[in-house]
């Protein structure tokens, strides 16, 4: 546990990981080369087509030319018959990540398979492991029974991976059907619970949105390109080394098509048509993926953006996040000659012993560089964390002494040399002193990240002078000015400290019942934060005070800690919480029934999920919540099998007809449900009537569905121009 938190303490100060995500097209691979060679980087591909070699040109693989500039990673590595998952990608990924750091470059992820970059930054579930014979039988199965019959089976077991995954993808759909028939659990399940992953390095993801006609025009015309530069050929090519056209990669968009064409079951204008289509959807399903990805900023690419412009806005964004690692950038800028050195390497040794927390260690090889190195950007960065290294082995006059000494020497770092001198004066009881750096800080930097902790440590300071009262102004003011920020606002994240450390200051100074409130305020606004339970501690001592006048939490109060606990994916305890209340209350108001829904959802106890449903519309007949209530219902009902039922609640919802998209939504799932049972006539009318009537995305997911379906049973003509509808 103490290198844990040790880890964590020191994680802002680690080399972060940058992830640049994009549709095909969005212009993300150049834009990542320019990112990298402005910052001395290296990239790391997240594309599940570009691992395999031969597979050039319809992957868009970055070229020689582009690779000489940067090095990429995780390209080429593989056969075209060696098997890839994405938790392959995440375990390399990791391991050159790290690399990259112990050299002190930022790495940049790029690369256009969303469930590579979902599984590295979210921790979405991918680690089952798969049985070799199960993998083996669903192999066979796919090659033996064909990709549809294989679609419809998924359907059967899990229809939410099926709606998702397209019926010509074989690579999920093997992935999908293998982890069900390993584990009993449909794979879409195991989407549903994720957290944000607890590295020891901060992630920045990047979103680049390109206008969608814009990127359509540039699919045509890039598809056009590809059959030009001989993609046709570069098939044959694969083809005649013996690859068997069986193989995953030729799963993927466009060689699937050409497969097809060689086989001459279709023309070569039918097939440029069909990749392009094909693309266009993949594109769509890209931005959906992404656009949910955790904590990603969006970047607005307009027509006369280019990968410098784009590399600039990035850049443009980092300051506000990334001005902490200053100091890595400025490394990065070294000659490789130094990268290489000695001294580079005593570095990364040094640095390496301060990440795992062993200071003594680490303090003793940056004294050696920086008692024995030249005035380089190595040995300011040296003295910088061999400050650090001592102020943790206690060794405070000579933390301070070479603290003071940095603030000349490394004048890039002064706004966090100054603060943690603050930190060191104040451990060693010179509060004077640790007074004048915290004020030089919020004068000389006013817009430093620092600024919030710089506030806090200010506090300190007071409180350490018996000055509580002003103590708790400053703390007060802190709190107005971080509660205002979005909840993703990485200064936000101080707000439990600041709350925590108002508890204890009115504790001190006698004013219990403030106290009390103010640890009571963690327990309902921030359940799941580990000051809250060391506030829960304190309270249960302030409560044997019977001076104090214990209040339960108000019903708004319990909806704030039970939403914070669904958030932080809590369900258990969201469960639990709420089915208290339910023991003592005949009802309750009516989000607490959809929080309890879907909590149990979460915990994949859908049965149960429903029933929480159903007291919401017995308790609230004729709410405006009521078609959501029912949808949900119907949702859960059909993906656990109950075929019927879930097209009655289904159709009940769109009865309602309150909210449009959720009409939608329900119309589309209950074509789809006919379609799974290949009753095409009823689908056809549930599809028509929203390809028809609206524009929205279900219009468009139902054109593509009216395709597929003619397509299937050999409506050519008609599935062509469903297709191309879908498009527009």
């Amino acid at each position: 546990m103490q290198m844990v938190h040790i880890q964590m303490k020191w994680k802002k100060f680690m080399p972060p990981l940058i992830i640049l995500a994009g549709p095909t097209t969005s212009k993300k691979s150049d834009t990542a080369i320019e990112l990298a060679e402005k910052m001395n980087s290296e990239i790391i591909s997240a594309d599940s087509m570009q691992v395999y070699k031969y597979f050039n040109i319809g992957t868009a693989k970055v070229t020689p030319a582009d690779r000489a500039r940067v090095p990429h990673y995780l390209i080429d590595i593989l056969e075209p018959d060696q098997e890839f998952s994405a938790f392959d990608f995440k375990a390399k990924a990791l391991t050159q990540t790290r690399k990259l750091h112990r050299q002190g470059k930022i790495p940049i992820i790029t690369g256009g398979t969303g469930l590579y970059i979902k599984v590295l930054c979210e921790d979405y579930d991918c680690a089952v492991q798969i049985n070799p014979e199960i993998k083996k039988q669903v192999q066979s199965d796919i090659r033996t029974k064909g990709f549809i019959k294989m679609h419809e089976e998924l359907q059967q077991i899990d229809p939410s991976s099926a709606e998702r995954i397209p019926p010509l993808d074989t690579q999920r759909i093997e992935r999908a059907i293998s982890v069900f028939r390993q584990t009993g659990v449909p794979f879409s399940e195991f989407s549903q619970v994720k957290s944000k992953p607890n590295y020891e390095f901060p992630i920045y993801t990047f979103f680049i949105e390109r206008n969608r006609k814009e990127l359509y025009t540039n699919i045509n015309q890039r598809v056009e390109k590809m059959m030009e530069k001989g993609w046709i050929e570069e098939v044959k090519g694969i083809l005649d080394q013996g690859f068997s056209e069986k193989l995953k990669p030729f799963q993927s968009i466009g060689y699937a098509q050409i497969i097809k064409f060689l086989h001459e079951k279709q023309s070569l204008e039918k097939t440029i048509d069909l990749i392009k289509q094909d693309t266009r959807n993949y594109a769509k399903r890209q931005i959906t993926w992404f656009k949910k990805l955790y904590d990603a900023k969006t970047i607005k690419a307009d027509v006369s953006d280019n990968p410098t412009t784009l590399r600039d806005k990035v850049l443009a964004l980092l300051p506000q996040t990334l001005t902490i690692f200053a100091f890595f950038l400025i490394l990065s800028l070294v000659n490789s000659e130094n990268a290489i050195g000695k001294e580079a390497k005593a570095y990364s040794s040094a640095l390496s012993q301060f990440q795992k927390g062993n200071f003594h260690q680490a303090a003793l090889l940056f004294r050696s560089i920086y008692s024995s190195t030249p005035d380089t950007t190595e040995k300011k960065r040296a003295s910088y964390l061999l400050a650090h290294s001592l102020a943790n082995t206690n060794k405070l006059d000579e933390s301070i002494e070479i603290f003071l000494a940095s603030i000349k020497t490394y004048p890039e770092m002064e706004d966090y040399i100054r603060f943690y001198l603050a930190e060191v004066f104040l451990n060693s009881g010179k509060t004077k002193e640790a007074l004048e750096q915290v004020n030089i800080v919020s004068k000389k930097f006013p817009k430093t990240l620092l600024l919030t902790k710089s506030n806090i440590l200010l506090a300190k300071i007071l409180e350490k002078d018996n000055k509580v009262e002003t103590a708790l102004n400053v703390l007060a003011e802190t709190e107005k000015k971080l509660s205002v920020l979005s909840k993703s606002s990485e200064n936000r994240s101080y707000l439990p400290e600041v709350i925590y450390h108002q508890g204890h200051l009115y504790h001190k100074s006698g004013k219990l019942t403030e106290a009390y409130n103010r640890y009571r305020f963690l327990h309902f606004a921030f359940p799941t934060n580990q000051l809250t339970q060391q506030a829960k501690e304190e309270m249960n001592k302030l409560a044997k005070d019977v001076s104090i006048k214990i209040k339960p939490l108000t019903l708004d109060e319990y909806e704030q800690r039970i939403r914070a606990l669904r958030d932080d994916v809590e369900y258990q305890q969201v469960v639990n919480e709420i089915s208290e209340l339910l023991k003592i209350r005949t009802s309750l108001p009516v989000n607490f029934y959809f929080y309890l829904a879907r909590a149990q959802k979460g915990l994949r106890k859908r049965n149960l999920s429903n029933s929480a449903l159903r007291k919401f519309l017995e308790h609230y007949p004729g709410h405006k919540r009521t078609q959501e209530a029912l949808f949900m219902i119907g949702r859960n009902l059909w993906n656990t099998g109950y075929y019927q039922d879930g097209l009655k609640y289904f159709k009940n919802s769109i009865d309602q007809g309150v909210d449009p998209t959720l009409t939608n939504q329900a119309r589309f799932f209950i074509g789809k449900m006919h379609e799974e049972k290949k009753r095409y006539r009823e689908a056809t009318k549930y599809y028509t009537k929203l390809v028809s009537e609206f524009t929205d995305e279900y219009a468009e997911r139902a054109a593509w569905q009216l395709g597929w379906m003619n397509y299937t049973i050999g409506n050519f003509q008609k599935a062509y121009d469903y297709f191309d509808e879908s498009s527009r």
